[in-house]
């Protein structure tokens, strides 16, 4: 899948997204979907949910991630609130996961 996450973990992550969002497309990208990442990196996430995430959905995804064990900091990017130069920049390194 990725460099920079077992397969179990993406498991776990994936499983508290589409507990939340149940048909949102989910992508790694950034250092560690690229494989030059650092023990200290986080993991960057991007969710499709086909509209804007609401803050309460947001909020739980936060706190389920954050009650795992994963040894990084899993960060949570909603496609539909980022510009498109952000988006290209997703893009580079971009991973799909689900």
């Amino acid at each position: 899948m990725i460099p920079g996450a077992p397969e179990s973990e993406i498991r776990e992550i994936l499983g508290i997204i589409n507990k939340h969002l149940p048909r949102a497309k989910v992508c790694a990208f950034g250092s560690r979907a690229a494989g030059n990442h650092k023990p200290s990196s986080d993991l960057d996430i991007c969710v499709d949910a086909g509209r804007k995430i609401t803050l309460e959905e947001s909020a739980l995804i936060k706190r389920a991630l954050d009650e795992t064990d994963l040894p990084y900091r899993v960060d949570i990017i909603d496609r539909a609130a980022v510009d498109a130069k952000f988006l290209e920049i997703i893009k580079k390194t971009e991973v799909i996961l689900g």
